[in-house]
């Protein structure tokens, strides 16, 4: 059973991808109930807030994406608990005060009307130019609107399936899966970086999804780019830290840091 208080599964994603989702979430036998949540959990179950007990032993928590209380605390216009702000960055009333990231609530001008999503790719751009900003404001510079065309969204579901839509084209299944598996790949250390990696590591993970999907082992990309040698001490047979430490050497380094940082001053 999965429970969410949102009208739709993956609700900040385009809406393609949420059905997907969710079809193939019902296909494996989840039961998927949105506007719900799980008003309190016992010992032997959980109450729904719909009144409904579900005996149960197992209960997974994935808090979801919110902005920091302290932003309604700080006295400006919020929405939705984040920043009102304009497409510079800038606070609402307040010209040389910039705010980004989850805390802000940024106009997307490629969908007029709506505010950015609180993704990664989004905050680390608008970080990057709330600093400009900030110079800009102090005379160094000129001032930049925030503008992001994403090229979309991949998500792995588990198994064969997945969803995505590379270049806002959307597709499910197979195809989806070999397009998420192929980008996941490219984004691993030593794989390299741009169209034409990115290309050809999307060829190269064609078959590969297939053939580890069928073994029933999940594929791991980085380590089969980079094996990793197990190495074992010669004197004990233990096998030897991956950086070369022995356990009992850091602990005591990781003693002495925690002390240190007891009594820092933030």
């Amino acid at each position: 059973m999965l429970l969410d208080l949102a009208p739709k599964v993956l609700p900040e994603l385009d809406p393609r991808l949420s059905r997907s989702a969710d079809r193939v979430l019902r296909s494996r036998g989840v039961e998927v109930l949105t506007g719900t949540s799980v008003r309190e959990a016992t010992t032997d179950g959980v109450w729904l807030t719909t009144g409904e007990f579900v005996p149960t032993r197992t209960l997974a928590w994935c808090v979801g994406v919110r902005p920091d209380p302290l932003v309604n605390a700080s006295g400006f216009a919020t929405q939705r608990g984040r920043l009102v702000v304009d497409t510079t960055l800038a606070v609402q009333g307040h010209s040389h005060v910039f705010a980004c990231g989850d805390a802000a609530a940024v106009p997307d001008v490629t969908r007029p009307g709506e505010v950015t999503a609180m993704t990664a790719q989004h905050a680390s751009r608008q970080g990057t130019l709330a600093g400009r900003n900030v110079a800009a404001s102090l005379g160094h510079g000129r001032v930049r609107e925030y503008k992001h065309h994403d090229l979309g969204f991949v998500v792995d579901l588990g198994g064969s399936q997945a969803a995505a839509n590379p270049f806002h084209i959307p597709m499910s299944g197979w195809l989806a899966k070999i397009v998420t598996r192929g980008y996941t790949y490219s984004r691993c250390p030593g794989t390299g970086s741009g169209p034409a990696s990115t290309g050809c590591s999307t060829l190269c993970w064609g078959a590969s999804p297939f053939s580890s999907d069928l073994s029933g082992r999940p594929p791991y990309p980085s380590t089969r780019q980079h094996p990793r040698e197990r190495r074992y001490d010669a004197g004990s047979g233990q096998p030897r830290s991956p950086v070369g430490l022995d356990p009992e050497q850091v602990r005591p380094l990781l003693a002495q840091a925690l002390h240190h940082a007891d009594h820092i001053d933030l």
